[in-house]
């Protein structure tokens, strides 16, 4: 089904991250999809944003998550094993994520090795997002924006929408007018772009960026929220998106949550006006 993966140009922090963890776990809790977050980066930030490491933890998320099936050769190192040894098929490839709601959103952990390591498995990536592809409704990946090679270019073939990161410098929307009309994303009609940590109080807002890029009325954006950081950093991010789904409409962190439900909306919408069947 549709391979959607979050990637950016700007060599800037831009929380692109944060942007992919966010609107997953929304998708998943909103939205009817079986649902694969894939990182390609060699560290463990998604595995971190959903589990506290070396604890057990209950709450709300623990009557919806199933079993960590995996194993020493769990996440991309596992898979890399089947590949190799010819035995990689889409169904396979669930045997090596982590649950983080039970038929709904798993997890497929970056690698965490030695940076020699990291370029051969990096390698992979293409085939298991493709095999993916064909066994979860929704892959979500995060790219690596530091490796541009032929490998980050088959992904982003492969990928039925890009959401493409920008901040609200100069620098950044130069990049993406030259990357239009002349760089990669050039002819491309499958491109949302949002903003990353947003500012709302900068003069480079939704409605004026999307007017100099003209791309429409507003743009969507995330802004820096502390309270999703903290859940982040401390592995109660499903068990705050559950949470937020009961906030008042005056409660301060709606902002945020409607922010991802933009970003949400904008790729169902990208997704559909391509004719990708979901």
């Amino acid at each position: 089904m549709a391979i959607v993966t979050f990637w950016s140009e700007n060599k800037k922090e831009i929380g692109q991250t944060s942007a992919a963890i966010a609107v997953a776990t929304q998708m998943t809790i909103e939205h009817n999809y079986k649902i694969l977050l894939i990182s390609t980066y060699n560290n463990s930030e998604l595995a971190t944003a959903f589990w506290q490491e070396q604890k057990a933890k209950k709450g709300i998320m623990s009557i919806f998550e199933g079993t960590n099936k995996v194993n020493i050769d769990s996440g991309i190192q596992g898979i890399a094993k089947a590949a190799n040894s010819g035995k990689l098929t889409p169904n396979i490839i669930t045997n090596y994520t982590k649950i983080v709601f039970k038929n709904r959103l798993e997890i497929l952990e970056g690698f965490t090795g030695n940076e020699q390591d990291y370029q051969e498995i990096f390698k992979i990536y293409p085939e298991v997002i493709s095999n993916a592809s064909m066994y979860y409704d929704m892959v979500i990946v995060d790219l690596n924006r530091n490796i541009n090679n032929e490998i980050t270019n088959k992904i982003l073939e492969s990928s039925s929408v890009i959401i493409y990161g920008i901040n609200q410098k100069n620098s950044s929307l130069e990049q993406y007018i030259n990357s239009i009309s002349q760089g990669y994303l050039k002819g491309k009609k499958n491109i949302v772009p949002y903003i990353g940590r947003y500012d709302r109080f900068s003069k480079y807002n939704s409605k004026n960026i999307a007017r100099y890029l003209k791309i429409g009325k507003d743009i969507g954006y995330l802004s820096y929220n502390t309270l999703f950081n903290d859940a982040c950093d401390e592995g109660t991010v499903a068990d705050l998106f559950l949470k937020l789904k009961t906030v008042k409409t005056d409660d301060k962190y709606i902002d945020f949550l409607n922010e991802t439900r933009n970003i949400t909306d904008r790729i169902i919408y990208k997704i559909q006006e391509l004719n990708l069947k979901l």
